[in-house]
């Protein structure tokens, strides 16, 4: 919680040049906001970054199911038709992990053909 945005916003930009160039994947950087709930400071909102996806090849959903199905699963969340990973709680030694699970499960050569969006 006590994490700074640039710190974030680092990481962030970290974590896009380790996914820049994967084949049809669009990779950005979003302002974000997060609550910390309950406890002492119900709904604190939290200023943040998150590393925003877009595949040409597959919806929203399907990206981010794939993620999630993945060898390393990835919890991401959609917002405005992006997969948006939010990176508040990756420490730096986790992103080439990170980095390799995203290719992967970007990866259009791995997508069953029920899955592929045309």
């Amino acid at each position: 919680l006590t994490e700074t945005v640039a710190t974030i916003a680092a990481r962030a930009e970290a974590l896009r040049s380790q996914v820049e160039g994967a084949p049809d994947l669009e990779a950005w950087i979003e302002e974000t906001q997060g609550y910390a709930g309950g406890g002492a400071m119900p709904m604190l909102a939290l200023a943040g970054r998150a590393l925003a996806l877009r595949s040409r090849r597959m919806s929203p959903d399907q990206l981010a199911g794939r993620l999630r199905a993945g060898a390393t699963p990835v919890l991401a969340r959609i917002d405005q038709g992006a997969v948006l990973l939010d990176l508040r709680t990756v420490s730096e030694d986790e992103l080439p992990k990170l980095a390799a699970a995203v290719v992967a499960g970007a990866s259009y050569e791995r997508a069953p053909p029920s899955e592929a969006v045309d």
